[in-house]
């Protein structure tokens, strides 16, 4: 069955929700969707619907009816990533893994080894994360954050219980320590912290736990250290 994403301002209290924009175009254009046919609806709260097509006023809005509440496949820890932003390409295909092996939050970071300045990348990412909460079952869509530095980063973190630091010499596995349910891992670019950046994260209760002796992209290392968290949570 089909899953498409209706933000909750597009619920109404009779049961009812409509397609908009993309997912109304998607709906009627590609998949040629007929009114009775039925689908999958979620709410990116965490809320899922089996519901009803019931009119398509036009290829921009389709109302539906909600049948019955559906399960979902979110995760119940609320794990953060926070990671220096690769080039365009690769933080794409990061997002969109991120989002399948269950984060709840994306924060991309700017390093002052970050090769270039990336910006305006924000509306895309949202973007691949609807897709990708859609296409894994998941009814909670994850926030992407705009781009910061690491300072400005800091002001966010005393809302995780723990906090983790991927670091390519230092630090003891990361299924070695006690993991909690809301937690944020920060992986740095490829060129490493700078010493400022590494005491930076100390300062700020991050704890430091390695990936093994391999350099890995960010991508990669990102992918491993949530994939790794959400097992040890058993979220995997």
């Amino acid at each position: 069955m089909r899953t498409f994403y209706a933000p909750p301002e597009n619920f109404t209290g009779d049961n009812r929700a409509v397609l908009t924009g993309d997912e109304a175009r998607h709906a009627v254009k590609v998949l040629r969707l007929r009114e009775g046919g039925r689908i999958r609806v979620v709410d990116g709260h965490g809320n899922a619907f089996i519901s009803e097509i019931v009119k398509i006023v036009s290829e921009h809005e389709v109302h539906v009816a909600i049948v019955e509440k559906a399960d979902s496949a979110d995760p119940r820890a609320h794990i953060a990533l926070a990671v220096a932003i690769p080039r365009p390409q690769r933080m794409d295909f990061l997002v969109e893994k991120a989002v399948e092996i269950g984060a709840a939050e994306i924060y991309p970071l700017v390093f002052e080894r970050t090769p270039r300045r990336l910006s305006g990348k924000t509306v895309r990412w949202r973007k691949i994360a609807i897709s990708a909460m859609k296409q894994c079952g998941r009814a909670s869509l994850p926030t992407i954050h705009e781009p910061r530095n690491l300072e400005v980063f800091m002001d966010f973190v005393g809302e995780f219980e723990s906090r983790y630091v991927a670091h390519l010499l230092d630090g003891k596995p990361l299924l070695s320590y006690n993991l909690s349910n809301k937690a944020v891992i920060a992986v740095g670019p490829e060129g490493g912290f700078t010493e400022a950046e590494m005491d930076m994260l100390i300062e700020n209760g991050f704890q430091e736990f390695s990936l093994g002796r391999r350099v890995l992209r960010v991508e990669t290392a990102a992918i491993v250290a949530l994939s790794l968290f959400m097992a040890g949570l058993g979220e995997i």
